[in-house]
């Protein structure tokens, strides 16, 4: 839960402002404490930061109030909207063809045009994204090789790597941490949610694949993170090793496709599930990582 300070830093939208709207509209109402505090769920904190971005692009909060007030869903903000041109489609078509034809400088030639073409947001989302699914989706089918999909993984990697280095960061926030765990070895979208965080600002040690369980411990031992962030695609989510984590400060999220497959036993208060992707689970994983720090570290965020 994020106290109203907190709340006011993550979304852009001033206490005096929450509490206007509260008072206003009746929707996104907060709970209140024994002391009387207000408290945002996470929900309610995404919400609201979703709301401030769609009104900073001139809607009004008198109707996207009523929307949320008569169940509709909101709008994308602008700034990730994903109708993408032909030449982006056509150009994204490319680098899978011919890579996996093993035409390495005329698909990265292409991968570079798409570069200049759009953010590095959606880069991720509606470049990088897509193609990894591509390639797990006609690998699996046996409609591309191991040869063509160990070219193809490497290079976008190579790519992701970059821009995880290459970003500005702020270095008085605490680090983020992720690693894919013990047995895991798939890391793409591991890779690209560090990225996505990285190009918020944040510090992102990234630790790769398979990491041992009992590395990872001392490792956030000793840096002591904002989060955690740990995934799973393939290799079964050990419960018990992820619950060696609660006894420290730091906030432990756990992702990837391979949760659906098994019951997901009752967690500690800071660890935590995440089924989004991309923008969205970058939206999440900001969120909890203000819980290790409170106010104060929510004013780094927000700087």
């Amino acid at each position: 839960m994020f106290d109203i300070e907190t709340t006011a830093q993550l979304t852009g939208i001033s206490p005096f402002t929450l509490r206007n709207w509260e008072k206003r509209f009746c929707i996104i109402m907060p709970s209140r404490t024994d002391g009387g505090h207000r408290v945002y769920s996470l929900d309610q904190v995404l919400k609201l930061k979703h709301l401030n971005q769609l009104i900073s692009e001139g809607h009004k909060p008198n109707q996207l109030f009523e929307d949320l007030k008569n169940g509709n869903d909101l709008p994308a903000p602008l700034s990730l909207q994903t109708q993408l041109s032909p030449e982006i489609v056509s150009l994204r078509e490319r680098i899978l063809t011919e890579l996996s034809e093993f035409r390495v400088e005329s698909g990265i030639a292409a991968l570079e045009r798409l570069q200049g073409l759009i953010p590095a947001v959606l880069l991720l989302d509606n470049v990088y994204h897509w193609l990894l699914e591509k390639v797990g989706e006609q690998w699996s089918e046996k409609k591309l090789s191991i040869a063509s999909e160990h070219l193809i993984t490497a290079i976008l990697r190579s790519r992701l790597i970059r821009l995880l280095t290459s970003s500005s960061i702020n270095s008085s926030r605490p680090p983020l941490v992720f690693a894919c765990a013990e047995g895991e070895s798939h890391e793409g979208g591991l890779l690209m949610l560090a990225c996505h965080l990285n190009l918020r600002g944040w510090n992102c040690v990234y630790l790769g694949a398979n990491l041992p369980t009992g590395e990872l411990y001392e490792v956030v031992k000793r840096l002591q993170p904002a989060a955690i962030c740990l995934s799973y695609t393939v290799a079964a989510p050990n419960w018990n090793s992820i619950l060696k984590f609660s006894d420290l400060q730091s906030q432990v999220c756990v992702g990837g496709a391979s949760l659906s497959m098994g019951p997901i036993p009752d967690l500690p208060a800071n660890i935590h599930v995440i089924k989004s992707t991309g923008h969205s689970a970058a939206d999440i994983l900001e969120a909890i990582a203000s819980l290790s720090g409170g106010k104060n570290f929510a004013k780094q965020s927000a700087a």
